[in-house]
């Protein structure tokens, strides 16, 4: 028996010698830096605005978050929704939200803003539903138009898009609004819808 815990002891120790040598070794080790050499490009850093699900941010907000100054932290992108519906409805669901607080971001600060859609209209999707479900093989054309108007819109309201998303979480299909889409279906939305979208297209995302 005693035998045995010698044995378990010295596999002990060695194991911690072993953890102390690696260690060492990771700390002695060094970093070259080639500011010649470009392997990843990181276009900025963000935040987003979602007034239809949080207060739009208001314009001290966005001087906070995207501004130089002192006590300011200087973000460089703004992410703002695509409402499913463009008309005004009792939840207030509608673009003119979307614009205010892109407006300062890109005029008082430079920044680059992209929208997201969290679901198309139902009436675009095979459940009638913006929770779930799928956009339906007929609508394709009519949310790529949707899109492209939203994306215009912004842009002769002062806010143009830097880019905009075909789906947000396109593999997620949460209890809030979303929309299902498989690999094939976005590509096959890509090559035949995507050509009237006067923007950047990010997808998937």
């Amino acid at each position: 028996m005693r035998c045995i815990l010698m044995l378990k002891k010295t596999y002990l120790m060695l194991i911690l010698a072993l953890m102390l040598l690696v260690i060492q070794t990771a700390e002695a080790g060094t970093a070259t830096i080639n500011l010649n050499t470009t392997k990843q490009t990181i276009r900025g850093f963000g935040g987003m605005n979602h007034p239809r699900w949080r207060p739009n941010l208001t314009a001290g907000e966005v001087d906070k978050l995207f501004g130089n100054g002192p006590g300011q932290i200087g973000l460089t992108i703004m992410r703002i929704d695509v409402p499913p519906d463009n008309n005004s409805t009792t939840t207030g669901t509608h673009w003119s939200d979307e614009l205010s607080a892109p407006q300062r971001a890109i005029n008082n600060h430079g920044a680059i803003v992209f929208a997201s859609p969290w679901t198309p209209p139902p009436s675009m999707k095979t459940n009638g539903s913006t929770i779930q479900g799928q956009l339906s093989t007929g609508s394709y054309g009519a949310f790529a138009n949707y899109l492209r108007d939203f994306a215009n819109y912004m842009s002769s309201n002062g806010a143009p898009l830097y880019a905009i998303s075909v789906q947000n979480e396109p593999d997620y299909l949460p209890t809030y609004e979303s929309c299902g889409y498989s690999a094939s279906q976005m590509q096959t939305f890509l090559n035949n819808n995507a050509s009237v979208i006067p923007t950047r297209m990010i997808a998937p995302e």
